[in-house]
């Protein structure tokens, strides 16, 4: 998966920054808690809810956290590694051209 590819998927992902959460099912399973990922909702100002992780998953609490903090932290991510892409263009071109610039 390239640059690109990633930034795209950012892009169309609901917008961040997503949280991890706890909650409570007060339906089938009464009482039982529950991880889920949470982002914003322009529309309240609580965060809303976006995935559950099911509760048989073997780390629900982390996985829960890992999608949170991963969907924040890769915009960043995508644009220092597009930084450091133009940074490495530079230094080749600029080594490049004091190959060919006599002394």
């Amino acid at each position: 998966m390239n640059l690109d590819e990633l930034q795209r998927l950012c892009d169309e992902a609901s917008p961040g920054p997503w949280q991890a959460g706890i909650g409570e099912d007060t339906s089938t399973y009464q009482g039982s808690k529950y991880h889920r990922v949470l982002g914003p909702d322009p529309a309240q100002d609580n965060p809303r809810y976006l995935y559950e992780i099911p509760r048989y998953s073997r780390s629900p609490q982390e996985d829960a956290a890992f999608i949170a903090a991963a969907r924040t932290a890769l915009p960043k991510l995508i644009a220092v590694a597009r930084a450091a892409e133009a940074i490495a263009a530079w230094c080749s071109n600029f080594r490049a051209k004091a190959l060919r610039t006599p002394a």
